[in-house]
């Protein structure tokens, strides 16, 4: 295998802690030496051991000794006491030989102090060449703009039909196809939080959750290709978000199935549902003069309470407020091939992305968008 290869495995043990670090970063190491993997490991849950412990550990369960070896880590060994210690030190201790980085830490708290630590002990550094950083960046973006900015990194989601129709108003209608649910139930897995204003409630009714598939595939393309199996204990539901400045949401809707929710309100319903759902379950904000929320306003709430990434998911109207906010990172558009003739069919929001990435997926074509005008 090629220092590339190792950097890419780094990210393919990253991701199996997808949905349990936040707002930690997903981070996956590889530890080699006489040419062979002697130790791997990744981040597996917020608070718990870091990459580089589990993949020490892993080598030194199989009899092996780190000393002298290479290690590959996806993200900058951190160097301050948090949740754990710092593991730019632990690979001092253990006298590595080599540290491969592939990207630098953009947390402050970090930020090349982890390289530093490193590079007083004579450890030889080497960090991935531009162009495959270039190319694997997506991988830390939604990490970065947290981190950065305290405010969630925001996917908006949509279906549309080939005439660029979402729907037809007060009517339920399922456009996409099995193969893009199943990406849905990846996409979910890999925010925070899941985000739709009230009328998909009252019209879909929607679980919003994983569901437990099997499995579930990302795929950008060249770019990468990750499959991910989990089980019951492996995946999890982000927290659902419901945009309701008029409480009209059903106490009954399958979003409420259990304690994993967030009602967005105005202060004048704040008293009825506390009543109804206790007062950890609400945030309440003003709404500006067409009744509606201050965007950014709600993310910097967001994001001061630990929830680093949200997708957007229903419906255009909810879609729109964040365009229009001009705070969309990334869009994710499925076209069907169905046409929607409805004297009420309901037009796709209009943006100003650039496109990324295109996917097949079964009958229905996968658009990612990103760079949005600002």
């Amino acid at each position: 295998m090629t220092p590339s290869d190792f950097f890419r495995h780094t990210l393919s043990l990253a991701i199996n802690g997808r949905g349990f670090v936040s707002p930690n970063p997903e981070v996956g190491c590889v530890i080699v030496k006489n040419g062979k993997i002697i130790g791997e490991g990744w981040h597996t849950h917020y608070g718990g051991a870091h990459a580089e412990v589990n993949a020490i550990k892993n080598a030194e369960e199989n009899g092996e000794s780190v000393a002298g070896s290479t290690v590959f880590v996806s993200l900058e060994p951190c160097a301050h006491t948090g949740k754990t210690p710092p593991c730019a030190e632990l690979l001092v201790q253990k006298q590595v030989k080599e540290v491969f980085i592939f990207f630098s830490d953009p947390n402050p708290l970090v930020a090349g102090k982890g390289i530093k630590i490193l590079q007083n002990a004579e450890i030889a550094l080497t960090q991935a060449p531009p162009d495959l950083q270039k190319k694997y960046a997506f991988f830390y973006e939604p990490f970065q703009k947290y981190i950065t900015t305290k405010t969630p990194f925001v996917t908006g989601k949509i279906a549309k039909s080939a005439n660029g129709k979402t729907g037809i108003a007060g009517k339920s209608i399922i456009l996409s196809g099995a193969e893009a649910k199943n990406f849905t139930y990846g996409l979910r897995q890999q925010h925070d939080a899941i985000l739709v204003g009230v009328n998909t409630v009252l019209i879909d009714n929607p679980h919003l959750g994983v569901r437990g598939t099997s499995k579930y595939t990302e795929e950008y393309g060249d770019n990468a290709v990750f499959m991910n199996s989990f089980d019951k204990k492996q995946y999890r539901d982000p927290i659902r978000i419901i945009l309701d400045p008029h409480l009209k949401s059903p106490f009954t809707a399958h979003i409420f199935r259990d304690e994993n929710f967030l009602v967005v309100t105005q202060e004048v319903h704040k008293k009825t549902a506390e009543t109804q759902w206790g007062s950890n379950k609400i945030l309440t904000l003003p709404v500006l003069k067409d009744e509606r929320f201050d965007i950014p306003s709600l993310l910097k709430k967001l994001g001061e309470m630990g929830i680093a990434s949200v997708l957007v998911e229903g419906g255009s109207t909810t879609l729109q407020l964040f365009l229009d906010a001009k705070v969309l990172d990334q869009l994710i558009e499925y076209e069907t091939p169905e046409i929607i003739t409805h004297i009420n069919a309901i037009s796709a929001p209009k943006h100003c992305g650039t496109l990324w990435k295109e996917i097949s997926a079964g009958k229905d074509v996968i658009k990612i968008w990103n760079g949005f005008c600002l």
